[in-house]
């Protein structure tokens, strides 16, 4: 029975984290910009349900994803009071530790899409599919933000947004996009050795 309602379980743990994210966030203009794609997400998960229905697992791993996104959101990733100054380093790394969680959590979901509208093919054929489309969507995810960049430069909303903490954005983008893929290497390689 639990099992059936597992989703429904997870989007309201989902609701009640982003309505206690929502509360007071410490810079509204970045909070708004940060929620749009998780709220994306949640809906296209909750349209689809009835068509395609991922594993308890795969819905875990998005709702924890989602959950640091929120927490991210709520202080905003440059000002993330929880990685200030950890191990005495100059740079907050929580965007990137976050950007490394969707490669690691959203690989099992991709297998999971690849399975279903890829049949018959190979573990190693899916592997590579979701990694690429790891490192797709983490390009497209660095151009939507070159675009907000564009939208409200010279603002200071979009060093929030960013978080880039000083390095050049193009520079910042490559390596927000390289540690999704070594996430989803990590996944890949867990998948493997449990076969």
């Amino acid at each position: 029975m639990f099992k059936n309602k597992y989703p429904l379980f997870c989007l309201g743990v989902y609701i009640i984290a982003f309505v206690i994210g929502a509360i007071k966030p410490w810079y509204f203009h970045d909070w708004i910009l940060e929620s749009f794609l998780p709220i994306l997400i949640v809906l296209a998960l909750v349209f689809t349900y009835r068509k395609f229905r991922f594993s308890n697992t795969s819905y875990t791993l998005i709702l924890i994803y989602l959950i640091f996104h929120t927490i991210g959101s709520h202080y905003t990733y440059l000002n993330m009071p929880f990685t200030e100054n950890l191990f005495g380093l100059e740079r907050n790394y929580y965007d990137r530790f976050v950007h490394f969680l969707f490669g690691l959590f959203m690989y099992f979901p991709i297998i999971e899409l690849c399975k279903q509208f890829l049949k018959k093919k190979s573990e190693c054929y899916y592997a590579i599919i979701a990694i690429s489309a790891i490192v797709t969507l983490g390009f497209l995810f660095e151009l939507l933000e070159g675009l907000v960049y564009l939208f409200f430069r010279n603002t200071e909303v979009i060093e929030a947004y960013l978080a880039a903490q000083g390095r050049n954005v193009l520079e910042d983008s490559f390596y927000d996009v390289f540690v999704k893929f070594i996430g989803s290497l990590i996944s890949a390689g867990f998948a493997y050795i449990r076969k």
